[in-house]
């Protein structure tokens, strides 16, 4: 039986039916998720499902509906085939999304201050591994500070091992906060921060007997990042900084407890792969603070190091974008193929 009737049809006939795959198929999907409660916000609100990238408009309460066939048959026989098919591509992708199983393990890190959250993804259950990429997420994720591994997920390389840091202060999804003080999302990229993150960054890199260190960091986490670049330069391999404010003068210069990455570039080892990724629309870290920092190192004579800038591209929910995955892809790859101290 058809999702959408023609006109001519008794719709009386199908609403239950309808109502009943629709269920199937859309909730069906959602509930064999592993982990149902990520995607179930996204469920409670298809207002704009801008997440996944489709504009899919619904119902704002579709769960709501859902209790009621007669309401569902009714907006299932309202809402345009494309728009259906959209929720449906929304609904799978999802799954694709947060489902990682078998892969994913978190633990508890501690530093000479702090203990910090640790998600790892290690596919292959490496003892040994060629690259440990590092995820640092931004200023304000909200409940699920491992949103980095969603990036870390569309990468499938051997010998690589994968770990999303809670930053101090920061908590996950599911609770956990890593010890620390976020000083209210603002102005913590100070020096007892970033060394905590060094330090565990550095006892995963002895657990996994990583030859090689990338780190990947997203807006707040990617200045933490390039300032560990500069304050560990012989340690860190590759950067990828995605909507870095990588001026901080520039950007706050009331936040004096911070590093700025800007002060460090003379610091910065000459052989370090770097891609700095800021969008078009970006209007939280907008392109010029990466573009001044990148200008920065190439006047120090750093020859490995690349400003990208998407169009189309804000600053929120990109982790998963093409143009980001293929960074995180391209300094790795480079990376990995060097191998001079």
């Amino acid at each position: 039986m058809a999702f959408y009737p023609h006109n001519n049809r008794d719709h009386s006939k199908v609403k239950h039916s309808s109502f009943e795959l629709i269920k199937q198929k859309v909730f069906g999907l959602a509930l064999s998720c592993p982990d149902f409660k990520a995607f179930s916000p996204i469920v409670k609100n298809f207002r704009t499902a801008k997440f996944f990238g489709y504009k899919t408009y619904c119902d704002s309460n579709l769960q709501t509906e859902l209790k009621n066939s007669r309401g569902v048959a009714r907006m299932v026989f309202n809402i345009k085939n494309s728009i259906f098919f959209s929720v449906m591509l929304t609904v799978t992708t999802s799954c694709i999304y947060f489902s990682q199983p078998n892969q994913e393990e978190s633990s508890w890190v501690s530093s000479s201050t702090h203990r910090l959250k640790v998600h790892i993804l290690n596919p292959s259950n490496l003892k040994h591994a060629e690259i440990l990429a590092v995820y640092l997420h931004g200023d304000t994720p909200g409940e699920e500070g491992e949103y980095m591994l969603h990036a870390a997920s569309q990468i499938s390389l051997p010998n690589l091992v994968s770990a999303a840091i809670i930053r101090p202060g920061y908590r996950n999804s599911d609770g956990d906060f890593s010890s620390g003080s976020t000083n209210g999302e603002v102005n913590n990229y100070s020096v007892e921060n970033i060394k905590a993150i060094w330090e565990v960054t550095r006892k995963l890199k002895e657990k996994f007997q990583a030859k090689k260190v990338i780190l990947v960091g997203h807006s707040g986490g990617s200045a933490i990042a390039a300032n560990l670049a500069g304050l560990h330069n012989r340690a860190i391999d590759g950067l990828v900084l995605i909507s870095c404010p990588c001026d901080l003068q520039a950007w706050h210069p009331d936040w004096t407890e911070s590093l700025s990455p800007l002060n460090f570039v003379h610091k910065y080892s000459k052989n370090i792969n770097i891609i700095a990724l800021t969008g078009k629309d970006d209007d939280v870290t907008p392109p010029y603070l990466a573009e001044s920092f990148i200008s920065a190192l190439k006047k120090q004579g750093l020859t490995h190091v690349e400003l990208r800038i998407p169009q189309k591209m804000g600053h929120n929910f990109i982790i998963k974008r093409p143009e980001v995955i293929d960074a995180i892809n391209k300094v790795i790859e480079l990376s990995a193929g060097n191998d001079e101290e």
